[in-house]
């Protein structure tokens, strides 16, 4: 379809065009002075000449833009000085016109070309040397031959046509001879030692403005002075008298002087140094004699304020101002007089947008430097002065004039209402085009095509160069500009068609050299690389003109800060550092960056790296890198930010890259921040061995503080992405090797799932290795298979594999397992993604196994009593946390744990761990040493934040020294049950909030008793307590006493029955002692289980009066149920001042007085206490308590209930989103947002 579209909106293109063309010319035009040349190019040999013989004026003048490669005399000949390149100006004798001539010059004789004649490198280095030869000025194809004059020390291997590498082995001095035939070059190498230094840079300066002066370097033995860029003198001095050059210097003239220091020939410790520049100038101060303008001439006298030269100029002009402040990219025209800065250009009226467009130029045009206006007026009333809005289709095709050219800021993109690209409804043709907004590009397409002498383009206002499919007009815009080197563009640009396009007319032997200078930070995209791409054509077009650099603005820049620009004070000369030039160190000698290979880095300055110290260097925008392997640099260094590691790949860094294959990252590379490799369709390979965590996080500090970025979708749509090397600890929560539905190939419209492809490869051993992928489902791409480093290096068992040379290789991808769980291909038993690891003696003989955890995407966990033959019996420390996978863990024979073992599976629902029946704090020895393979000796903890948890089968008379089933979230408490493999009672230490209540093993008919029949678990019920205060089903006695209030007609609670100890308390609703009959129980009375430390739950729903210090300093008790409280005065009494409670007392505060461990409180609707009930003495337990209200009314609290937190819950039974309601749930208040 792109085919279909080149060719038929080529031909509209030209349609367009020469319906655009049509435009009024003003009446009685003046023909002024014109120059016409013969030829606007010519080549001579040194020594030879040239008579120029111009037309269309009566006299001429001529000049040679470098007469250090030719001059010219005042009659128009034309000699040949030396090797390169000048321009002749020739200028109608009026002023008014003028021409120029590219001026070639060759030398003649016979030689061998080399790019340099000496060169240095690092001993144990390569250098690479590339010769031709010339005959009688032209370049042959002849074959040259390379031959060094110690052949023991250097190593040439052929590298290409005519060209060599040459690997340097020992430090010394070397002699390499190009022959071709009976011609032949030198080049002389100098290897220096891998601890050699490179020489400093010295300080310039200019004294009296008549001598070149500098401090000595350390090291060097001389220096090779430079003037204008011309021939080099080395010397012995520090100084240089340069006022042979300075003394002709008038006002506006500079000289440029550079200075570099270098080292004795057999000084094999010093690499010369970097050359420094120094621009100068005389200071003159002006003094006017009679005023001028940039059109009428005047008289100054000129002093320079250093050195005292004076000189007068009579005819002083000012410069045209064709920039300022408010325009600092200018309008083609002078700001003060409006004289066009180019000539002969043919503007034209376009009535239907209102404006002038560019048609091209007139015949005649001789013009280097190419301004477009952003204002013309072509003097017709009607159409008065306009916009200067778009160049026309093929406006500068094939102008071999043209070196700069220079368009206004205000030429951008706009809406097109030409019916050509308009549609019937009135809307533009690029309104569905993505980023073109409806709008069209100011350059209609082929506008600069084949303008071979074209090197520089500056576009301020141009933001996309759209494709040819895209944009309703052809592209092409620069094709064929084969000399093109500078491109400036907004930041933000985006080149989507075949802008560069090298075709039919650039040679074959021509480099691609055009950059992208940005005045800003970024461009949106090079090229479309899997359309038009720079290092192929795919059948669309191409941009390899491109280099893939772009430089960016900065307003610091100098001529030593790579990839870096400026504007000079001119407005139009730019200034910088150019690219990098690497030593044998592969360090720039310019601005001392890192060789980068061709990959981008960034630089965030507020990263924090895990030794505590800030800043690290980031992978940037490579979505045109166009190389298909990619080695990202671990250390680098961008020669002004100092070297640093690079620890992370950046947002979308290699998004939609057609060309990359395989990427590997370093270990340094901790963090990939989210489609770094999206949409790579030819990505096969990828390592990322630092990467631990690959979940979802929203960044939004350094790079991203102003768009936050997501760390997941890193490998999105990467259909071809095979192998994944990965750290042995990765963590994988969401969804990073994901693909998008893709077209059925069999059913035309209909979608389909990708097939799974990609296969993970761990660093380490399966021993060693604990993957934790809890998000499988969530990335479709990944086949299940994960393989493990086999450092023995046989690959005997199957999912294992190894390097060789570089490459990976590996075994069987999967296990075959046959009925007694033993593999048909390697005979490995089946450890069902349980990882084993072996207990050794001091003889390294494995006495016994234990557990380091699971890699497996089950939900169930089996744990085997014995492994080849010897016990497990122990659970390493944090062996399962976070592994949201577990479900159920089945390891009846494990008889110890090590400490946070399955911390944060929130998802464990069953545990049966029977064999544990004593876990210790610290795990040592009599000498104090672990007693434990893996050196752990802490234990705690090991159900930490398993709030999913329900059953826990444990050892008869259980027992932990420590907290082990520990909730971090008072929202979920109380939810696992404990069940004992016998009758003896557990002792549970510490914070264990989870457990709620104990079951024994028995019938599992009985209250809390459970047991196992035919394979399945069975549990009896909780006691339900009668009116009599025992269990309806066990007759058990809930060991509360109760007692009869007659006035009031109601039962209290007195307290618990004697030698009664009890965890949990419950108060019926209604009480019957036999005696006076059923009735409710309203109060506890004062100090009714104060001090009762053993206390842990509360549940009394009727109660609706507490009689102060009711639970005073129960310092376990966790939860209270007392949702029929939803008053408590101060003082409790009747009318006439008298005690209403049996007992005579009033009070009713303090009644949770020093209960530091109470975590849940549920009260009634709108709860009020007139004095303080949740009471702390001790400054440091505070804020331990959430309120729960059982209803929808706010509670009220006492300025001193301290215990209580300022979170608040509220009641409802239907199941909602909001985090702060809540529900029972087998009686236990639970919010339904976790």
């Amino acid at each position: 379809m792109k085919k279909f579209w080149i060719i038929v909106l080529t031909a509209l293109c030209c349609v367009a065009m020469a319906a655009c063309s049509g435009g009024k010319t003003p009446e009685n035009p003046t023909v002024p002075d014109s120059v016409l040349l013969a030829d606007s190019e010519v080549t001579v040999y040194v020594g030879g000449t040239y008579k120029f013989e111009p037309s269309g004026a009566a006299a001429f003048t001529y000049s040679s833009s470098d007469e250090n490669v030719a001059k010219v005399t005042s009659d128009g000949v034309l000699t040949g000085i030396s090797d390169g390149t000048t321009f002749v100006t020739v200028s109608a004798g009026s002023g008014e016109a003028s021409a120029t001539c590219r001026v070639n010059v060759i030398k003649s004789e016979t030689y061998i070309r080399l790019g340099s004649g000496n060169r240095n490198v690092v001993a144990g280095s390569d250098i690479t040397i590339k010769a031709e030869a010339i005959r009688n000025g032209e370049v042959t194809d002849e074959k040259v031959e390379f031959t060094v004059d110690k052949p023991e020390g250097v190593t040439i291997v052929e590298s290409g046509v005519n060209e060599i590498t040459a690997t340097i082995a020992e430090a010394g001095s070397y002699v390499i001879t190009a022959t071709a035939g009976s011609i032949s070059a030198k080049c002389n190498v100098k290897a220096v030692n891998k601890t050699a230094k490179t020489l400093a840079k010295p300080g310039l300066t200019v004294d009296n403005c008549a001598t070149l002066t500098w401090g000595a370097v350390e090291g060097a033995v001389g220096y090779v002075v430079a003037v204008n860029g011309g021939a080099e003198t080395t010397i012995s001095e520090t100084s240089y008298d340069v006022s042979d050059v300075t003394d002709g210097l008038e006002f506006g003239d500079k000289a440029v002087f550079s200075v570099r220091a270098v080292a004795a020939a057999a000084d094999y410790e010093h690499i010369d140094g970097a050359i420094s520049t120094l621009d100068f100038s005389h200071d003159y101060k002006e003094t006017i004699v009679s005023e001028h303008t940039c059109v009428q001439a005047g008289v100054s006298d000129f002093e320079c304020a250093t050195c005292g030269k004076k000189y007068t100029d009579e005819n002083r002009l000012d410069d045209h101002i064709y920039t300022n402040k408010e325009t600092p990219r200018g309008t083609g025209a002078c700001l003060v007089c409006g004289f066009q800065r180019t000539k002969k250009v043919n503007y034209k009226y376009d009535e239907h947008n209102d404006c002038y467009f560019v048609a091209g130029v007139d015949g005649g045009y001789d013009s280097k430097d190419l301004y477009i206006l952003a204002k013309y007026n072509d003097g017709t009333p009607e159409h008065g002065e306009k916009p200067v809005k778009y160049i026309a289709f093929g406006a500068f095709k094939n102008n071999k004039i043209i070196v700069r050219a220079f368009l206004p800021q205000s030429m951008t993109e706009f809406t097109d209402k030409d019916p050509a690209f308009v549609r019937s409804n009135g809307k533009s043709l690029n309104d569905d085009v993505e980023g073109m907004g409806g709008k069209s590009s100011p350059l209609r397409g082929s506008v600069f095509e084949a303008c071979e002498n074209l090197e520089l383009v500056s576009m301020p206002g141009v933001f996309t160069l759209p494709a040819v499919a895209e944009g309703s007009y052809a592209h092409w815009n620069f094709r064929d500009c084969y000399n093109l080197t500078t491109v400036i563009v907004p930041t933000g640009f985006e080149n989507r068609g075949a802008a560069f396009m090298r075709w039919t007319n650039t040679p074959s032997k021509a480099e691609s050299k055009t950059d992208i200078y940005v005045n800003g930070e970024y461009v949106t995209r090079v090229c479309d690389a899997a359309s038009y791409p720079i290092n192929g054509d795919v059948g669309y077009g191409n941009n390899k003109l491109l280099t893939g650099d772009v430089f960016t603005y900065d307003k610091k820049a100098t001529t030593e800060t790579c990839f870096k620009w400026r504007y000079a004070d001119d407005g139009v000369t730019i200034i910088s550092g150019g690219k990098h030039e690497f030593n044998g160190k592969n360090v720039c000698r310019k601005c001392g960056a890192r060789n980068a290979y061709g990959v981008t880095y960034g630089y965030d300055s507020s990263f924090v790296n895990a030794d505590g110290s800030v800043g690290a260097y980031y992978v940037g925008d490579n979505r045109n890198l166009a190389e298909p392997e990619v080695v990202i640099l671990a250390e680098y260094d961008d020669g002004i930010n100092g070297a640093h590691p690079v620890s992370f790949v950046k947002n979308a860094a290699f998004a939609d890259n057609g060309f990359v294959k395989k990427v590997v990252l370093p270990s340094s590379v901790i963090r990939l921040d989210g489609l770094a490799f999206k949409g790579c369709g030819n990505l096969e390979h990828v390592e990322l061995p630092g990467v631990v965590d690959l979940g979802y996080k929203k960044i939004t500090n350094g790079i991203y503080s102003e768009k936050p970025a997501h760390t997941d979708n890193n490998f999105l749509n990467c259909y071809k992405l095979k192998k994944a090397v990965v750290n042995p600890n990765v963590k994988m929560n969401c969804g990073q090797f994901k693909g998008q539905q893709i077209d059925d190939p069999k059913h035309k419209g209909k979608k389909i799932d990708p097939t799974p492809i990609t296969e993970l490869y761990s660093t380490a051993e399966y021993v060693d290795s604990k993957m934790l992928i809890t998000a499988f489902d969530s990335n479709n791409l990944m086949t299940g298979s994960i393989y493990y480093y086999d450092n023995s290096r046989t690959l005997d068992s199957c999912l294992m594999w190894m390097y060789d040379d570089g490459e990976i290789v590996q075994s069987k991808s999967k296990h075959e397992f046959d009925d007694n769980d033993i593999c048909t291909v390697c005979g490995a038993k089946n450890n069902k993604d349980v990882i084993y690891k072996p207990v050794k003696d001091e003889n390294e003989n494995i006495t016994g196994y234990y557990v380091g955890g699971y890699v497996g995407f089950t939900g169930t966990v089996e744990i085997q009593k014995e492994w080849y033959g010897k016990s497990v019996t122990y659970v390493e420390a944090n062996a399962f946390e976070d592994n949201t996978n577990v479900k159920k863990v089945i390891m009846p024979y494990i008889n110890d744990l090590g400490g946070n073992a399955f911390k944060g599976c929130y998802n464990l629902e069953y545990v049966d761990m029977r064999g544990v029946t004593y876990i210790s704090y610290a795990n040592k020895d009599g000498n104090g040493v672990a007693k434990r393979p893996d050196g752990s000796v802490d234990s705690n903890n090991n159900f930490l934040s398993c709030f999913g948890l329900k059953t826990v089968i444990v050892g008869d008379g259980y027992s932990a020294e420590t907290q082990q089933f520990v909730s971090t979230d008072n929202k979920v408490r109380l939810v696992a049950n404990m069940y004992v493999n016998g009758t003896t009672a557990p002792t549970l230490n510490g914070n264990n909030a989870l457990i709620r209540d104990i079951y024994y093993l028995g019938n599992g008919e009985k209250c809390f008793t459970w047991c196992e029949k035919d394979g399945a678990f069975k549990s009896g019920p909780r006691h339900t307590y009668g009116t009599d205060g025992k269990c309806t089903v066990c007759q058990a006695d809930s060991g509360v006493e109760y007692a009869y209030d007659s006035a009031n007609q109601t039962y209290y609670v007195k307290g618990l029955k004697t030698g009664v100890t009890v965890q949990e308390v419950v108060i019926v609703e209604k009480y019957n002692d036999g005696t006076n009959g059923e009735h409710p129980v309203t109060y506890v009375a004062n100090r009714a289980f104060a001090e009762k430390s053993f206390i842990r739950r509360v549940i009394m729903p009727s109660v609706t009066d507490l009689g102060g210090m009711a639970f005073f300093n129960c310092q376990n008790l966790e939860y209270v149920d007392m949702r029929g409280v939803t008053y408590i005065s101060y003082w409790n009494k009747d009318e006439n001042g008298n005690a209403k409670r049996p007992d005579g007392l009033v009070e009713s505060n303090n009644n949770f007085l020093n209960c530091f461990n109470l975590k849940t409180v549920i009260v009634g609707s709108g709860y009020h206490a007139e004095a303080q009930q949740f009471v702390s003495t001790d400054s440091g337990q505070v804020n331990r308590a959430d309120l729960y209200v059982y209803g929808a009314a706010a509670p009220t609290k006492a300025d001193n209930d301290k215990l209580l937190t300022d979170k608040i819950y509220y009641y409802n039974a239907t199941k909602t989103d909001n985090e702060n309601i809540w529900r029972y749930v087998d009686g236990i208040a639970l919010c339904w947002v976790i």
